[in-house]
């Protein structure tokens, strides 16, 4: 998106996904209202696509010990954003997902989460919430 359409939805938009969570009694992250950024840095990176704002710079995922995708043949990735980006960790049609997920490919995924991550965990705003109440509880590793 151009900035000022980033501009245009963070001043008519997303004050409103805020305003309905919280008559809702929902509470939402300021991620989710607010995907593409607040400030002029975090819009800068959403309109490279880097929704994550760096915070996997700096930060592990831990998806890799709480996720997996299974696509359609079987193969079994990470997450979504890993899909067709890394090679696939197994393929549920060859081994039961207990070895994929226990396996060698798995394991060194979950080595390389270590900041920086992936290549496409930069792209990603999945799994920060979570990511960061998990941080939060066990801290630096």
């Amino acid at each position: 998106m151009r900035k000022k359409d980033i501009q245009i939805f963070n001043s008519e938009i997303a004050p409103v996904i805020e305003e309905r969570a919280n008559e809702l009694g929902v509470n939402i992250a300021d991620e989710d209202a607010y995907p593409f950024g607040r400030d002029d840095s975090e819009v800068k990176l959403g309109r490279a696509g880097r929704y994550g704002f760096g915070y996997y710079n700096k930060f592990p995922c831990y998806a890799p010990w709480t996720h997996s995708l299974i696509d359609f043949n079987g193969l079994v990735y990470v997450c979504c954003m890993t899909r067709e980006q890394i090679q696939p960790l197994g393929d549920v049609r060859k081994q039961s997902f207990k070895e994929i997920w226990e396996g060698a490919a798995y394991r060194q995924i979950r080595l390389n989460m270590h900041p920086p991550a992936l290549k496409p965990c930069q792209r990603c705003d999945d799994f920060i919430v979570e990511n960061k109440k998990i941080w939060e509880t066990i801290g630096p590793y």
